[in-house]
């Protein structure tokens, strides 16, 4: 499976470096790009895309409808990053329905990653209302294929250790209740990013790669030795220091999916739910999650020697329609289920998640 990963990595990976030789458009788009990396310089951005195009980024939506027919592939994911950004979500959204479509397609295949962004778009179609006949047929072959080429370690230890249980994933979210013994009720109890675990029952936690890369800069990497728990791990260079150096054993890779969801990078929530489901796990139980309508996180789960989350300026990366699409697709075929929740439902369609989403940040 490793040698399969790098193969199909590096021939996406050169692929994008020779369509950024020989397009001039691309090596623009790539450079100013880099002007919505979080915390984003809007002002640049719009500056530097004015300066070498005749599209106006504040024009209607009918104009977007008819540019974003014809323009490329890479136009379109640096205008979904701004419109988000930006919180135009009628814009973005129109963008990303455009990616859909393209995505979806079988000859977008032959594109760098287009195995993944293909499997990615038919998984995002279900959950969003609309059905082909590979997610209405093919879920579990779906997700799975996507893991496979995903992941660069079988960890069939990790695999085996889950299979068939049902699983409490434990998001960041705040909790609509006291929701302690739902969550200690099943067979597994899974949380994210936690560095230190308490006295409460938690057998499996999932990292995110900007804790890891905080944790390794000051010097706390290797504190997870001491942690009596299974360890998911998403960066190969942290992997392979915990694996090889540190001497964990009980450590898995988790899938890396960016580059299946580029025009919207999974959260922590998401990406679990398919790792798991992937490895055969039973139904995953999901607490503590509202996909950001609430707009804080719970104490402890970023940590506080970690930066505050600005909700309004992540969007251009992580867009919540993109994981409500996502999970609602895994919700509508039996592999998730959530907790009752006033301010969030899993069963509420695309149209009024997008209405209920932009109230609170519009």
């Amino acid at each position: 499976m490793f040698f399969l990963f790098l193969f199909s990595h590096f021939y996406s990976k050169n692929l994008q470096r020779v369509g950024l030789l020989l397009s001039s458009r691309k090596r623009f788009l790539h450079k100013v790009n880099t002007h919505l990396s979080y915390p984003p310089n809007v002002n640049l951005y719009e500056n530097s895309y004015h300066a070498a195009s005749k599209y106006k980024l504040r024009s209607g939506i009918k104009d977007l409808k008819e540019y974003a027919a014809y323009v490329s592939y890479s136009e379109l994911i640096s205008l979904h990053k701004y419109y988000n950004t930006i919180l135009n979500f009628p814009n973005a959204i129109c963008i990303y329905h455009e990616i859909l479509r393209r995505n979806s397609k079988v000859f977008s295949i032959f594109f760098p990653f287009g195995l993944r962004r293909f499997i990615a778009a038919h998984i995002m179609l279900g959950g969003i209302g609309i059905s082909t006949f590979l997610n209405s047929n093919y879920s579990k072959k779906l997700i799975m294929i996507l893991c496979f080429f995903s992941e660069f370690d079988g960890s069939s230890k990790y695999s085996k250790y889950i299979k068939g249980k049902s699983i409490s994933l434990c998001g960041g979210g705040p909790s609509p209740c006291d929701n302690f013994d739902n969550i200690v009720s099943n067979d597994l109890v899974i949380k994210l990013n936690r560095e230190e675990i308490s006295d409460q029952r938690v057998e499996v936690v999932y990292f995110r790669t900007e804790k890891l890369k905080h944790l390794d800069k000051n010097g706390r990497l290797f504190n997870f030795s001491k942690m009596n728990c299974w360890l998911s791990i998403k960066s190969f260079r942290h992997y392979v220091k915990l694996r090889y150096f540190a001497r964990l054993k009980n450590i898995t890779p988790t899938v890396s999916l960016n580059s299946a969801f580029d025009c919207g990078k999974l959260n922590a929530i998401p990406t679990a739910a398919l790792d798991l489901i992937s490895r055969s796990s039973g139904i995953i139980y999901v607490f503590d999650t509202d996909l950001n309508l609430s707009k804080r996180h719970k104490d402890g789960y970023r940590g506080n020697d970690l930066p505050d989350v600005n909700f309004q300026l992540i969007f251009g990366e992580h867009p919540s329609y993109t994981q409500y699409a996502v999970l609602r697709y895994l919700y509508m075929k039996g592999y998730v289920k959530f907790e009752e929740n006033p301010n969030f439902d899993i069963e509420w369609n695309y149209s009024k998640f997008i209405r209920k989403f932009s109230k609170v940040y519009i």
